[in-house]
């Protein structure tokens, strides 16, 4: 078995740390319980206390709540956000701006009131209506001035990162640190990225390794309460519209129902990312399985090395202990599991691959 520091790091993961996702609970229970799961996630790797990292960004609109959540877990943490490109933080309107020097300095200033020391600031996504010249600029800018350790890039083509290694090179910035993409057992797309991440002595940082829970056994409850819209539900809508026909038809009612357990649940993601390749892949998966080989698979047969991370969320105690139980303690596959999964994936149609980058 490999040491701790032969693994990947983790990161904690807080997309789906709010009350949007408490289940119904109070604020200060919903408080209480992530300050547990801050805590564990602290607690569980001693030797490299002084790298627990918490990643958020401006978009999940829970900067505010995970400081209260962290201060409340009386821990010591690095933290890292995105600046992204959707204008008015408000990724169904179609409409961008988000990275202009103007307003990724705006985004900048609001994560520093909530996100102490920071030590990583990604862009989140490309933005189609600022140059990469513009948005470089305020970066390297904001570095110069240390309002952030590093930077990184999340959800970028490999074009793309190309292109800013030029312009980093010509202008003399510094270059990204970290690219933070999807990857995991059966979304492998990203993998054409790593020459370029290995060659400019970066990390990389794998989100969504449980393919957003489809690989999970746990489904939601058959009726939940009406809710009123979350923002994911909001986001995947606007996907939705833009990768759906015109005739199309989507019952918001069942929607909004259906959405208040996270993304799995909503069957606007399940349209557009549960796709036939992925679902049949994940069912070559045993029903109790899925999380362990995930995992493990992404821990010791991915591109992965010690340097790098994986983002680790979960919308529960429980489900971080399980999560974080595998990670560290899991006996590796066997070489008929990898084949499996690697047999699972190579049947994927290249059409239900989800694209790496947006």
């Amino acid at each position: 078995m490999e040491s701790e520091g032969e693994h990947p790091r983790v990161v904690l993961g807080t997309m789906t740390m709010g009350d949007a996702y408490a289940d119904m609970r109070s604020h200060d229970a919903c408080v209480l319980e992530q300050a547990a799961m801050v805590r564990e996630y602290w607690e569980r790797f001693p030797l490299h206390r002084g790298e627990a990292t918490i990643d958020t960004a401006r978009y999940y609109r829970n900067e505010a709540h995970v400081a209260a959540v962290v201060e409340k877990a009386r821990v010591s943490v690095k933290w890292s956000s995105k600046a992204n490109p959707w204008a008015g933080n408000d990724f169904t309107s179609g409409a961008f701006g988000g990275l202009s020097e103007r307003a990724f300095e705006s985004q900048l200033t609001a994560s520093l009131r909530h996100c102490p020391a920071l030590d990583t600031y990604f862009l989140h996504a490309p933005d189609a209506e600022t140059s990469l010249e513009e948005t470089l600029a305020a970066v390297d800018r904001a570095h110069r001035a240390g309002r952030f350790r590093q930077w990184g890039l999340s959800n970028f083509s490999l074009e793309q990162c190309e292109r800013i290694s030029d312009i980093c090179a010509a202008r003399g910035y510094a270059h990204p640190a970290v690219y933070q993409g999807m990857y995991n057992v059966f979304c492998r797309q990203v993998e054409c990225i790593f020459p370029w991440i290995r060659q400019h002595g970066m990390s990389f940082w794998a989100y969504n390794p449980l393919l957003g829970g489809l690989v999970c056994t746990s489904r939601p409850s058959p009726s939940p309460p009406r809710r009123e819209p979350t923002m994911m539900q909001r986001w995947f809508n606007w996907l939705w519209k833009c990768h759906s026909s015109k005739d199309t038809e989507t019952d918001t009612d069942t929607e909004t129902e259906t959405t208040r357990k996270g993304r799995f649940s909503n069957p606007i993601y399940q349209k557009l990312f549960l796709r036939p390749g992925l679902v049949a892949a994940c069912a070559s998966i045993p029903p109790d399985q899925g999380v362990r080989m995930a995992l493990l698979w992404l821990r010791d047969h991915s591109c992965l090395r010690s340097t790098d991370a994986v983002v680790l969320g979960a919308s529960s105690l429980a489900q971080l202990q399980e999560n974080m139980d595998v990670w560290q303690f899991g006996a590796p596959l066997s070489e008929e599991e990898v084949r499996r999964l690697d047999m699972a994936h190579a049947a994927i149609p290249m059409a239900d691959r989800p694209a790496y980058f947006y």
